[in-house]
């Protein structure tokens, strides 16, 4: 008589062995290398395989933790594009607005013009300021973008025939 397999057991137990194995995975060394990998390119198994687990529990981890669902949305295409539009805004200088905190002396007069209330009060507002261009931002930018304008050692290509009669001069200038 054949022997009956048992039929899988689905299980919502997110621990292997009792230990519960994704705590090291919600902390913020956890997330932080669960989104480096995501950004080096690395899919959903292959981080799954870095974690130590099975495709399928990484899978759940991220059903039920939304931490670990979002380091593994950030891909690297976006951040990469980040990274560039920062480098673009940092070769070009611009603006940003800071909100600020100010202290305010406030000074009451009566019609005669004498003080009769002084105070200080915080209030907040908004600074802009301009952030310059930066020269090692342009030359990165210069140099990557255009590199057969803007890179440090150009390459010449010569092309020069020697006749073997006209080396030997040359040879008796080099021993010296």
């Amino acid at each position: 008589m054949p022997v009956k397999k048992k039929p899988k057991r689905k299980t919502t137990d997110l621990s292997v062995g009792g230990a519960a194995k994704y705590q090291e995975w919600l902390t913020p060394d956890g997330l932080m290398c669960i989104a480096a990998w995501t950004r080096d390119g690395l899919d959903k198994e292959q981080v799954a395989i870095k974690c130590g687990v099975s495709r399928e529990t990484f899978r759940r981890w991220c059903k039920q933790f939304p931490e670990i669902a979002q380091a593994v949305s950030r891909s690297s295409e976006p951040v990469d594009v980040e990274v560039e539009n920062s480098l673009h805004n940092r070769s070009l200088g611009y603006t940003v607005q800071l909100k600020k905190t100010f202290k305010i002396r406030r000074v009451k007069y009566n019609d005669k013009g004498v003080k009769i209330e002084e105070y200080e009060e915080l209030a907040q507002g908004i600074d802009e300021m301009h952030i310059p261009a930066d020269t090692v931002a342009m030359i990165y930018w210069l140099k990557n973008r255009k590199p057969d304008r803007w890179k440090d050692k150009r390459e010449v290509l010569t092309n020069i025939n020697l006749d073997i009669e006209d080396i030997s001069p040359l040879a008796e200038l080099l021993k010296l």
